[in-house]
């Protein structure tokens, strides 16, 4: 990258940074503990004054495509075939109703099953919802530990990181009804579709179903495991202070308020506060922060500069760049 910019677009200067430092600046801090949830991996990252430990940082298969296979799986379990887009048409006739043709389109199998879960993927993003964990529960354990968790949302949030019901298509009434019924593309009934969302989403925190020895710690637990890299129990109380949630899964009703929840519970001694940012600004977190980084003036102190990068090639992008 350092060489497309230095050589193609003849930059003056560059900086590289991680993403888990960005994602804390976007959220007007310069250490904490980031969590990004995205499409691949879950990854838990502690950071100092901008600096990511690099002893401190774990990273899980429990993402978002996880959960779609995993939807879909169960989907198929009921008996229910997801048809890819590719294999119907959809007409509305005169009288208003909606005709589906199905057609013949020979495939190969994996560009058949990528279809289906990306279909799977809107199912998940409509029908997902976390469970909330008693209060009581939570206050019972708290007390007993000493530790606690708070929501933090930031200016542009609903309800403590729960993105409000028109965002996006989470609550789009055409495709879920309020008898819980989702209705997939080629007009395929999912029945109960709220409670398989929400049987797929208690993956996050209890991935014990699934069976696979590469998955075997929660949200909660991935961000305390990832903690003791660090050198003293006094660095991860500190950095526990701010939890910053990331990534596109993060944005499903009840997931922050329950990470919150959990951390507390599990957490001894810890007053932890988690913080995430408005529902469509924390997909695109680390972009802002980088946007954020630039504009800083003690920056240009660590910026690998033209005659550097000639000089010394990557090495000086290793030496700047942590």
């Amino acid at each position: 990258m350092a060489e497309l910019l230095f050589e193609k677009f003849d930059a003056g200067a560059v900086f590289v940074s991680k993403s888990a430092p960005l994602n804390l600046y976007a959220c007007a801090r310069s250490s904490g503990v980031v969590l990004d949830i995205g499409a691949d991996l879950s990854v838990a990252s502690y950071v100092t004054e901008g600096f990511l430990q690099k002893k401190a940082v774990l990273a899980s298969p429990l993402g978002g495509r996880l959960l779609c296979q995993t939807m879909l799986e169960r989907l198929e379990k009921r008996g229910i075939q997801v048809h890819p887009r590719f294999t119907f048409t959809r007409k509305v006739t005169r009288d208003g109703k909606l005709k589906i043709d199905h057609v013949s389109a020979p495939s190969q199998p994996s560009f058949a099953k990528f279809w289906k879960l990306d279909e799977v993927e809107s199912m998940l993003h409509a029908v997902c919802r976390v469970r909330s964990v008693a209060a009581a529960a939570i206050g019972s354990a708290g007390s007993k530990t000493g530790s606690s968790a708070q929501v933090v949302a930031l200016e542009g949030d609903h309800r403590g990181g729960e993105p409000a019901a028109a965002e996006g298509s989470a609550a789009s009434p055409a495709s879920v009804r309020e008898s819980d019924t989702y209705m997939l593309p080629d007009g395929t009934a999912v029945s109960s579709a709220r409670s398989l969302g929400a049987e797929v989403a208690e993956l996050l925190f209890d991935p014990h179903p699934l069976q696979r020895s590469d998955i075997g710690l929660g949200l909660p637990d991935l961000v305390l495991r990832a903690g003791q890299g660090l050198p003293s129990a006094d660095a991860r109380r500190e950095l526990l202070a701010n939890v910053v949630l990331c990534g596109g899964l993060t944005v499903a009703p009840g997931l922050a308020a329950r990470f919150a929840g959990e951390l507390a519970t599990k957490a001894r001694g810890i007053k932890s506060r988690v913080i995430v940012s408005g529902p469509n600004e924390r997909r695109y977190n680390a972009w802002i922060g980088g946007s954020i980084l630039g504009t800083l003036n003690g920056l240009s102190d660590v910026w690998v500069s033209r005659s550097e990068y000639l000089d010394q090639g990557s090495k000086a992008l290793g030496r700047k760049c942590p």
